[in-house]
């Protein structure tokens, strides 16, 4: 997930093997990820007292990671199928003006995915802001040292993320759609 970012690797390579790259090293490790912070935070709601700002910390997370969760998933399971279909469409020279099938439900709104990918990280951000400074006095607990560690690794690899998608596949997209319409 998190590691030197080869982005020439990724324009190399067919769309095919480019959505198998990312879902393989981004999305099945950022869904791991939200799953083991959203088990870390369950942990911390349930112990502590229900206005501290560690808490408030942790109820923000939550229902981050699980935004993020059904995000990352509906892009593995309807938008990369989407663009695969697209990509073999254009392989073989299929002309979705002339055909009888529904080609519109293949395409793939790219600006909402991008406009997805903003508020997303618009409220890692704003989660950011909610943390507790490291350099307090006060004591934080494990738990909640061990989730402020996995929500930055996850701002890392979605940052990285969104880069390789709107700077690669996004714009791979966009192409095939532009020829099949």
């Amino acid at each position: 997930m998190v590691q030197e970012l080869k982005l020439l690797e990724y324009y190399n390579i067919e769309l095919p093997a480019v959505t198998d790259k990312i879902n393989r090293q981004y999305y099945e490790p950022i869904l791991s990820l939200c799953e083991e912070a959203i088990q870390d935070a369950i942990a911390i709601t349930k112990n502590g007292d229900s206005q501290s700002p560690a808490k408030i910390y942790t109820n923000f997370c939550m229902n981050l990671l699980f935004s993020i969760k059904h995000d990352i998933a509906g892009r593995q399971n309807i938008m990369l199928p989407r663009m695969i279909s697209l990509y073999e469409k254009e392989k073989t020279g299929h002309d979705c003006a002339t055909c009888d099938g529904n080609c519109k439900v293949n395409r793939v709104d790219v600006n909402a995915l991008s406009e997805a990918n903003t508020v997303i990280v618009d409220s890692l951000c704003r989660l950011h802001k909610l943390a507790i400074p490291a350099y307090m006095f006060t004591q934080q607990i494990d738990a909640y040292k061990e989730l402020r560690y996995k929500m930055l690794s996850l701002n890392t690899a979605l940052l990285e993320l969104f880069f390789i998608e709107e700077s690669v596949l996004f714009t791979a997209v966009v192409g095939l759609q532009a020829h099949a319409a």
